[in-house]
């Protein structure tokens, strides 16, 4: 038999993954259980019949919900379907694959400011990255520096010592 609604799943209080794959769930309202059960963290809907924008809405409404499997839905067809649930769910870190601190900050910016804040999100995102990375770059040349004029030092004070 193949579940077509979830159904007191709150009663489950330390319920944290739930795998209702490859079953007969359809629209939001098959999912509505979801957003009572506190402890749930991750839940694999795959290979469902799931499709609406509703879909987003009950998902947004799971309190600890980081990571969940939706390939082979319908829903995944919408327009934006990754950005919408990444910018709707803040805490997602897993989304059909890892969801990255770069993608947040662009479906965040997405979210608020359309493509054009997208664009320049990233673009931010990649900036700040290359700073850093050159600033951890110079970090590392100048402790090699450091270290190795402690070393000479230490070979000098040893060749006088003798």
């Amino acid at each position: 038999t193949r579940i077509t609604i979830l159904e007191t799943l709150s009663t489950l209080p330390h319920l944290q993954t739930l795998n209702v794959s490859k079953n007969l769930l359809s629209n939001a309202d098959a999912l509505r259980e979801l957003t009572q059960c506190t402890s749930l963290s991750s839940v694999d809907l795959s290979h469902n019949s799931l499709d609406g924008e509703e879909v987003i809405d009950v998902l947004a409404e799971v309190p600890n919900l980081v990571s969940t499997n939706m390939v082979g839905n319908a829903v995944a067809n919408i327009p934006q379907f990754r950005k919408k649930m990444i910018s709707r769910i803040r805490r997602l870190g897993y989304m059909d694959r890892p969801v990255f601190e770069g993608e947040r900050l662009a479906a965040e910016a997405w979210a608020v400011g359309g493509r054009e804040a997208e664009i320049e999100a990233r673009e931010n995102f990649r900036a700040a990255q290359r700073k850093k990375e050159q600033d951890e770059r110079r970090a590392f040349r100048e402790w090699k520096q450091q270290k190795i004029e402690e070393h000479r030092l230490r070979w000098e004070a040893q060749a006088q010592a003798q």
